[in-house]
């Protein structure tokens, strides 16, 4: 298992916080290695806020003193190291939230509610979202990263499977069938293997060549 593809906590001014993990690091060796050209999507107006990225720190974006009455927010992790101050309509769309203790939503909108963790039981979903192409994208690549974390971080991939699987479950566009047919057959794939685990380890290189079976498959050599 390498080191290079293991999921780590985040360092934050040198000390190690058991609240965030370091998916930005761990997603960016992934994109570099596998020479996935992924582009995070950034569009503004005076009405409008829109960050599409595979990895988005809220109060990165709140800095930058946006003026825009609507933010959207489009990311498989979403983290949220301090308090929020601002006077705007967020829509967020993320696969897993991660919040410090004792966060302070008030300053927000009474009728924000941001949990951590991710949403593996999710039970509604609006199919419209599937229709903006920033989210699309976000789906897109992140079923890539899945698929080469497949072996090094089987519970993360296993959670983006489940994530894609749910969401994409009863659109009936095009390109949401085939996430849901993709991230479908990799969650089988992944209960299969866990079975044989059972029994007997797996070789390196049987291992590897797997790997590359699943990642051709999906296009994401």
């Amino acid at each position: 298992m390498s080191e290079k593809y293991k999921l780590k906590n985040l360092n934050k001014l040198g000390d190690r916080d058991d609240n965030f993990k370091d998916w930005k690091t761990l997603y960016n060796n992934i994109l570099t290695f596998f020479e996935i050209p992924f582009e995070p999507d950034l569009q503004q107006s005076n009405l409008q806020f829109l960050k599409s990225d595979l990895v988005i720190d809220l109060c990165e974006i709140f800095k930058t003193h946006i003026g825009a009455r609507i933010i959207r927010i489009f990311s498989d992790v979403i983290q949220l190291s301090k308090d929020l101050e601002g006077d705007c309509i967020i829509l967020i769309v993320a696969r897993r939230v991660e919040i410090k203790p004792g966060f302070n939503s008030q300053y927000i909108g009474e009728f924000l509610s941001l949990h951590k963790g991710e949403f593996s039981n999710i039970k509604i979903f609006d199919t419209k979202i599937l229709q903006k192409e920033p989210f699309n994208k976000i789906l897109q690549f992140s079923l890539q990263i899945a698929c080469a974390l497949f072996y090094d971080e089987p519970e993360v991939a296993q959670s983006i499977f489940t994530w894609i699987d749910k969401i994409t479950k009863h659109s009936q566009s095009k390109e949401a069938k085939e996430l849901y047919h993709h991230g479908l057959t990799m969650l089988e794939q992944y209960k299969l293997l866990n079975e044989r685990k059972e029994t007997k380890d797996k070789d390196p290189l049987f291992r590897f060549l797997i790997r590359s079976n699943f990642m051709s498959e999906l296009g994401c050599l």
